[in-house]
């Protein structure tokens, strides 16, 4: 049973690692509609609003108004 527990643990903390490990593919696509110069504070923004949904949909916040 332990194995099992250990495996989970293990992907919930890998996981999240493998999207943002392709970046440069990411920059190159976007490099194709905008100055390649640009695509990291786009990839920024996006991760920031990522993350502020993240927040307001977490138990701390939700439900609350600000």
């Amino acid at each position: 049973m332990t194995d099992v527990r250990a495996t989970g643990f293990g992907v919930g903390f890998s996981l999240p690692v493998i999207l943002p490990s392709f970046y440069a593919f990411y920059m190159n696509w976007l490099g194709a509609f905008m100055p390649a110069r640009l695509t990291p504070a786009v990839l920024l923004c996006i991760g920031g609003l990522i993350g502020m949904i993240g927040a307001m949909m977490g138990p701390e916040t939700k439900d609350v108004d600000f």
